[in-house]
């Protein structure tokens, strides 16, 4: 998550389309997993 956080960090005019995507991709899957998330959810290990 290290690498997401640096991209977020810089202006998007310095952001290429990939790392756009990258931004994007990553925030997709964390709405999908807040939605998803059972009330009483088992820790993955």
């Amino acid at each position: 998550m290290e690498e997401y956080e640096a991209y977020k960090s810089k202006s998007k005019d310095e952001l290429s389309e990939v790392e756009k995507q990258f931004i994007a991709s990553i925030e997709q899957a964390e709405k999908k997993l807040k939605a998803s998330k059972p009330k009483n959810q088992k820790k993955e290990e």
